[in-house]
């Protein structure tokens, strides 16, 4: 998004979550790729067993698309996923097509159980 980043990423062992978030603060900002202060009410959050890397991915690939920036027909050119093979929805879908419609109903969906935790 023009205004924020979502990064989905496996922690290793040696740093928590916090600590990784604030090295890569640090580099991007060093290497000019950030603005000169992060926003203060930013916030991480490492998933829980129960939850779904999955819906985690998708509410990420859709954001732009739901939020209106991207037109489904266009392709977000700041998604980024090293491993789409990982993601069943990335394998479902054609790369060279149109996001499909409905998948703006199901992110909605997803938007609403992640904000619940359910």
């Amino acid at each position: 998004m023009p205004d924020h980043v979502h990064l989905l990423f496996t922690l290793g062992d040696r740093l928590k979550v916090g600590q990784v978030m604030g090295k890569f603060k640090a580099k991007s900002r060093n290497q000019g790729r950030a603005p000169g202060r992060w926003q203060d009410d930013g916030f991480e959050h490492q998933l829980r067993t129960i939850e779904s890397a999955e819906d985690y991915a998708f509410y990420i690939f859709m954001n732009p698309y739901r939020a209106g920036p991207c037109p489904l027909t266009a392709s977000w050119p700041w998604w980024l996923c090293p491993q789409p093979s990982g993601f069943r929805f990335l394998t479902e879908w054609n790369l060279t097509q149109p996001v499909p419609q409905e998948w703006l109903g199901l992110c909605e969906k997803i938007a609403a159980k992640i904000a619940t935790g359910d």
